[in-house]
């Protein structure tokens, strides 16, 4: 089976003036956490290709995210066939897609869903069977990659497997007591990933999973687009919107990685607090969309995301900005113009979604666009 490997890297200005769209992107001039993946990978012998996204919390530090991680990358040259995906290679891909007829609209370096989306394309252009999405302040241990052949693109109890998630392992946080969901969203979390984890099967259907351990298989990779439209948890929402589309993700516990998040760079919780509030109404909505179209429900989705998408979204959504963003301006007129925004892009992602196959199907079999990116890898 043909692999990819994909892994974005996330860096803003030294001084940022808002508050960004990235949980915790290293500033231009800290070192990064890089390295410590690629070591992982030497180690483990991976000879699939792997792809680096400098992806930017604003378009600024384009030129300074691909220096710096084209110097982060180098030493690994030789030793994995590795190459780096910024400004100047989407700038080459765009024209690329221009002459085709289509544009790289929801696809780029800027926005979660966005690169995503990137890592789906190189998947497609260089023609591998499974898209293996990774972050970069993980690592990986000798067994990942007999895990990810273990399963994809096989069959479970009838099903085609085409999209394997597995668990984070990382320090404990404290628990925080509170009625309000938003402010307990890890217990939501913990709650769901426990229930997986003694579910006694092998494999296990989830609504959960991470964007930095996901295996796609190319059936479901060019079929359905991640959402360019989500704040933050777009791979939650790209398993939701994969069931709308009657395609299952399923849960290998054994298939962990090592998560080492580089705390001191998190965003403000305000920030992170109307991220999860944006999201989790554009989800609903968005489940409401797609099933006014004909698509599936999604079905049970408790206790996460399911929890967040109850009639009581709204209400908690205020109760938590007030009590976390008491200085910001009015909550219900952020929560207003959320659900107004939401409405506009629901719609629009399916009108993106509509394109995607015929996208994918015509990037596949361009030879311009897989000479430029095999050139990139030395393939």
């Amino acid at each position: 089976m043909k692999l990819l490997i994909t892994v974005p890297t996330y860096w803003r200005p030294r001084v940022e003036t808002r508050t960004g769209i990235y949980d915790h992107p290293t500033p231009i001039g800290e070192e990064g956490t890089l390295p410590r993946l690629l070591d992982s990978l030497v180690s483990v012998a991976s000879a699939a290709p792997v792809a680096v996204i400098a992806a930017v919390t604003d378009p600024v530090v384009e030129e300074a995210a691909a220096s710096k991680v084209r110097t982060m990358i180098e030493p690994y040259r030789g030793k994995l066939p590795i190459a780096l995906f910024s400004r100047s290679e989407m700038e080459s891909i765009a024209a690329r897609f221009s002459a085709l007829g289509y544009t790289t609209d929801g696809i780029g370096l800027i926005g979660y869903g966005s690169v995503r989306n990137l890592q789906l394309v190189i998947g497609t252009i260089l023609g591998v069977d499974a898209v293996i999405g990774l972050d970069d302040d993980e690592e990986v241990g000798l067994g990942y990659l007999r895990q990810v052949h273990r399963f994809i693109g096989e069959k479970y109890e009838e099903v085609p497997i085409l999209g394997v998630v597995g668990p984070y392992r990382e320090a404990a946080t404290m628990p925080i007591n509170d009625s309000n969901p938003f402010l307990e969203r890890g217990k939501w979390i913990r709650d769901g990933i426990s229930a997986l984890e003694i579910a006694g099967k092998r494999l296990v259907e989830t609504s959960i999973g991470f964007g930095g351990n996901m295996v796609i298989h190319r059936d479901l990779f060019n079929r359905v687009p991640f959402d360019p439209h989500i704040s933050r948890g777009e791979d939650i929402d790209y398993i939701t919107t994969c069931r709308m589309h009657g395609h299952k993700f399923w849960w290998n516990r054994d298939l962990f990685v090592r998560h080492f998040p580089p705390d001191r760079f998190r965003r403000p919780p305000c920030a992170m607090l109307r991220a999860d509030i944006a999201r989790f109404i554009y989800s609903r909505e968005k489940i409401a969309v797609a099933v006014s179209r004909g698509l599936l429900a999604p079905g049970d989705l408790d206790p996460y995301p399911g929890r967040f998408l109850r009639e009581d979204l709204v209400q908690q959504s205020l109760r938590a900005l007030h009590k976390v963003c008491p200085e910001e301006e009015s909550a219900q007129a952020f929560v207003d113009s959320t659900v107004l925004r939401a409405r506009d892009a629901a719609s629009e992602y399916f009108r993106f979604q509509a394109q995607w196959e015929a996208l994918m199907e015509r990037i596949g079999a361009d030879k311009q666009l897989s000479n430029y990116v095999r050139h990139k890898f030395d393939i």
